[in-house]
């Protein structure tokens, strides 16, 4: 049986994709956070948590992206940053590990979105925050040149 005004969907079957979804971004979370922490140990540079901020972007969704940027330079001490790019980095790793609101996604997409471009400033990476994605979907390997 379906609620009146809801998506068509039954809401058992609703609650369950909304599951389904928020396991396969706790994976994407950690495969971008694995990945952006080995690009940016490898590197030891700022170019390297660049690096990692470009490969979160491309593994996973636009949450998880922010969430491995964040943990990348929380983790690895982000030595090189300012304390205010620190800080602005734990703001959005918490912003982002609350995820998407299901009761209003565009709220909390805008809110991690001003986060990075500010952190994207803090660090001189300007235009990496121009390349923040629309939705928050995967995207392809193949639309990210590094």
């Amino acid at each position: 049986m379906v609620e009146n005004g809801s998506s068509g969907t039954p809401p058992v079957e609703e609650d369950r994709n909304f599951e389904r979804a928020l396991n396969v971004e706790e994976e994407n979370i950690e495969i971008g956070r694995a990945e952006a922490d080995r690009l940016a140990l490898a590197s030891g540079r700022a170019e390297g948590y660049e690096l990692g901020l470009k490969a979160g972007l491309v593994i996973g969704s636009e949450a998880s992206f922010h969430r491995g940027l964040s943990c990348a330079l929380i983790s690895i001490n982000a030595k090189g940053i300012s304390a205010r790019a620190l800080k602005t980095a734990r703001s959005l790793a918490n912003e982002s590990e609350k995820g998407i609101s299901r009761d209003d996604p565009e709220v909390s997409l805008t809110a991690m979105r001003s986060k990075a471009r500010l952190l994207s400033q803090q660090l001189g990476w300007e235009d990496v925050a121009l390349t923040l994605p629309v939705k928050d979907k995967p995207m392809a390997s193949s639309s990210m040149a590094f």
